[in-house]
């Protein structure tokens, strides 16, 4: 039997575990001795069939970083010396940089290497402050240089991140590969359904708008934290619910409470069953400075209620329209065949506190419009529920078996 190993940093956080779980779940055990190796010691999170094998805990300074990458090198090497893998599948930047390094140039060779990219990488290594963070992204930057070409394939889930990888890093054009995230659709509708608790109701109760994401500077949740008061001029009983957890969690309870939000912004943090959350809701929004593919996307659609977006790098603008580019646009607002969306919130320059202001204020009339218009609401909870079904984790699978 074939040996397949899927390497990814942990099985707890919400991206890049949920692929996994759909790819791996879809690969036949009969076919494929399937086994899970995880770079961090974590709560596994994700239901998975194949052998788990942890390899480490993280490092916290540069110097035990460094340290815990080499361990990582020969540990990986052992298991593989033990089981001798024929295929491997890696998921984000240290897993793909770690399997490159340890399949391609140990002794024991495996039939076919894939690495999967599922960020812009030449946003998401040069964010950031400090001289800490400017030397791991150059250093990120060094090996995706130099060791990405020596993968068999490179998955890129969205096309945008592939041309990032050719333009900004080299990466030869034939070993790119585009294939999107799926998601299970009848897991979600098994779940979605799934009965509130008296105090969620009393939320959902009211029209909400919901986010669901890490904490963090990425996701840019403060963004629809602001527009809230706006929001209450027009329909006062209207709430915001985000879920989730990370560093930002403070901040954006600081903001809320210095914003006197208390009554009608809920940070409820990590919940098993998203959907149910996602089903009661009026709109999605997503206000990320930065996405891959975002898979909570494809879940609200697959759920059937509106999507709207920041029109972020990348993912949003190939994911709401069957064309690469979207033209039509009414106040900066883009109608789109599947959702809407609104200009990206990464800006940069002497008036970015002003620019920032006139697009939260286009990303505010956006959701006002889909909340006080309830044929536009039918027309793009049918649209969602429509486009949802060509982004399974049947067709992902599907695609990735072609590679092997």
């Amino acid at each position: 039997m074939k040996k397949i190993a899927f390497i990814i940093p942990d099985l707890y956080n919400r991206g890049m575990p949920r692929v996994l779980e759909s790819l791996e779940n879809n690969i036949s055990k009969s076919i494929y001795d399937k086994y899970i190796i995880l770079l961090k010691k974590e709560p596994i999170k994700f239901h998975v069939e194949g052998k788990i094998i942890e390899i480490d805990r993280e490092g916290r300074s540069f110097l035990s970083k460094l340290y815990i990458f080499v361990k990582r090198l020969i540990k990986l090497y052992n298991i593989n010396k033990k089981y001798k893998f024929d295929y491997i599948i890696s998921f984000g930047m240290t897993s793909n940089i770690i399997s490159i390094i340890v399949f391609k140039y140990g002794k024991i060779k495996c039939k076919k290497i894939i690495i999967t990219e599922h960020n812009v990488k030449s946003i998401e290594n040069n964010i950031g402050k400090g001289i800490k963070t400017l030397i791991y992204n150059k250093v990120y930057n060094f090996f995706i240089r130099k060791l990405y070409n020596k993968a068999d394939s490179i998955v890129s889930v969205s096309k945008y991140i592939g041309l990032d990888l050719i333009e900004n890093y080299g990466i030869k054009k034939e070993k790119i590969c585009t294939i999107y995230n799926g998601v299970n659709k009848d897991v979600i509708d098994g779940l979605k359904c799934e009965v509130l608790s008296d105090s969620e109701y009393k939320i959902f109760k009211n029209p909400v708008i919901i986010n669901v994401g890490a904490l963090s500077l990425q996701k840019g949740q403060w963004h629809l934290i602001k527009i809230m008061p706006e929001l209450r001029k027009k329909i006062p009983n209207v709430q915001l619910v985000i879920l989730g957890n990370g560093e930002c969690y403070k901040e954006l309870l600081d903001l809320v409470k210095t914003l006197n939000l208390s009554e009608c912004v809920h940070l409820l943090g990590v919940k098993d069953n998203p959907y149910k959350y996602m089903y009661n809701a009026k709109v999605f929004v997503l206000s990320s400075l930065y996405e891959g593919f975002p898979n909570v996307l494809v879940e609200a659609m697959t759920v059937g209620i509106p999507v709207i977006s920041v029109d972020c790098k990348s993912g949003p603008r190939e994911l709401f329209q069957e064309k690469f580019l979207i033209n039509e646009k009414i106040d900066n607002i883009c109608w789109s065949d599947f959702g809407v969306l609104t200009p990206d919130m990464r800006d940069y320059g002497i008036e970015i506190d002003t620019i920032i202001k006139s697009k939260e204020k286009i990303l505010e009339s956006a959701i006002l419009e889909m909340l006080m218009n309830e044929k536009l609401q039918d027309k793009y909870r049918k649209q969602s529920i429509y486009r949802a079904k060509k982004f399974t984790s049947y067709q992902m699978t599907k695609n990735y078996i072609k590679l092997f």
